[in-house]
């Protein structure tokens, strides 16, 4: 299985999914995540993107679940994030989060292919047959056909996350962590 991005430390991380309907003004951080940190869920945050760069926003509370708001607009329009785009955050304390787009790092180790089919199986729910698309000018990762049914059929929701377990080149083990 290949690594995850930062996986030279042992700082708490968690994956999200960048679904512009659910995530584009605001992004849940799983419930789960704070357990792993000795912080308050709310306040200033800063996210540091790939380029070093860092982007101030606010963590929030709504009905219970944390979110980034203010300024998580701002951060993915100047990361060009687009629609299933995973990403990888990583507290490094401080209320300081490092951020990656997992598909690009994954994909250049990985996907080498332009245009391939992939299965994304969750246990005991199924399995679904996906298309991966690598465009070279400018270099991006599309997940296409088959991910409307993949996110339709698990029914995610803001602040669910995923974990992606690669078991062989072309299948992906999703295990889905509610809200």
């Amino acid at each position: 299985m290949p690594s995850l991005p930062f996986d030279n430390t042992r700082s708490p991380r968690f994956l999200k999914v960048f679904l512009p309907g659910l995530t584009s003004q605001t992004l849940g951080i799983p419930p789960a995540f704070w357990k792993h940190t000795n912080r308050l869920s709310t306040g200033t945050a800063s996210l540091q993107g790939p380029s070093g760069n860092i982007w101030p926003v606010n963590l929030i509370m709504k009905e219970g679940h944390t979110f980034f708001e203010n300024g998580w607009q701002e951060f993915v329009r100047d990361h060009s994030i687009k629609c299933g785009n995973v990403l990888v955050f990583r507290y490094d304390g401080d209320s300081h989060f490092k951020v990656q787009k997992l598909p690009n790092a994954f994909s250049r180790a990985h996907l080498r292919e332009m245009s391939t089919e992939m299965l994304l199986r969750v246990p005991k729910v199924g399995e679904w047959s996906i298309r991966y698309h690598c465009h070279k000018n400018p270099m991006k990762y599309v997940l296409s056909r088959g991910w409307p049914a993949f996110f339709s059929n698990n029914s995610l929701k803001v602040g669910d996350s995923l974990v992606l377990e690669v078991v062989h080149e072309r299948e992906i083990l999703v295990h889905v962590f509610r809200a």
